[in-house]
């Protein structure tokens, strides 16, 4: 159920980083250490964030150059460009999406009956996040949860926002970034690809004229 998920959401993953992610993201017990090669078990919910934030490192390329064939069906991200001279045989079903211009020379050739898009579009709308709010399956304390790269809250009342603080558990600020936003009433999903890790981060205010107009505490 997992692999196949992934490879529905995220198709630019390649097996192993499928595999990965699946193995890679386990809830760990002492007593499976000696009778489980992964020791634990297999966590669905964290696997499919852990492909979330892969796909999304993905994106976060700027040029890709492709010199092997493509052997599955495949989807190639890049911020700016795609450069390839590959094949694309038969019954293969291959994208390509970049920011800037893609090139195809000498060498690339799709054959009778696979498919090839070439899409010049941001690769960030490509790549969703596996959950909706309302359906986040972590248990929320509070207003407020977080995945790997992703933050849901809660902003019940509706709030004008200027800046956003992020502080440690020692209550150090770490981290302030402008932002400018009214955000409605409801839950909102933020990312946080290059700001925070989301791992160091306890405690989240939101700012707006100077004072603070929300803050909320993340449970991890």
């Amino acid at each position: 159920r997992t692999a196949a998920e992934i490879r529905a959401r995220y198709p630019m993953l390649s097996s192993a980083e499928v595999k990965s992610c699946i193995l890679n993201s386990v809830n760990f017990y002492t007593e499976f250490v000696d009778t489980v090669s992964t020791s634990g078990i297999h966590d669905h919910f964290a696997s499919l964030s852990c492909a979330y934030s892969t796909a999304l490192s993905k994106c976060n390329s700027s040029d890709v150059y492709l010199v092997n064939d493509h052997r599955i069906d495949t989807l190639v991200l890049a911020q700016t460009r795609i450069f390839s001279n590959v094949d694309v045989d038969l019954p293969l079903e291959v994208i390509y999406k970049a920011g800037q211009f893609i090139e195809l020379n000498n060498g690339f050739d799709v054959f009778e009956g696979a498919e090839f898009l070439a899409v010049i579009e941001n690769c960030q709308g490509t790549i969703m996040p596996p959950f909706a709010p309302e359906d986040n399956p972590a248990e929320l304390l509070g207003e407020i949860t977080s995945f790997e790269n992703a933050m849901f809250f809660n902003a019940e009342d509706g709030i004008d926002v200027e800046s956003i603080e992020f502080y440690n558990s020692d209550g150090d600020l770490i981290e302030t970034i402008p932002f400018q936003e009214s955000l409605s009433p409801g839950k909102h999903l933020m990312a946080l690809k290059n700001a925070v890790e989301i791992k160091d981060i306890n405690k989240v205010k939101f700012v707006n004229k100077g004072k603070q107009v929300r803050s909320f505490k993340i449970q991890n």
